[in-house]
């Protein structure tokens, strides 16, 4: 789901529109601060994406 123009299975209670950038921007800037991003999916239940990144702050 992080690959350029991925859509994922169209759901009833959503609307499809989009283009499949999204997630595949925020794994590049994720990644760009050195993190990680994961998706969790369950039928029925929904998707969570978690991400970490570090940031050094003074």
């Amino acid at each position: 789901i992080f690959k350029p123009y991925h859509r994922g299975m169209i759901s009833d209670k959503v609307a499809n529109i989009g283009a499949g950038l999204g997630l595949n921007l925020c794994k590049e800037i994720v990644e760009l601060f050195g993190g990680e991003i994961t998706a969790s999916s369950a039928p029925g239940k929904g998707t969570t994406i978690d991400f970490e990144i570090y940031l050094d702050i003074p």
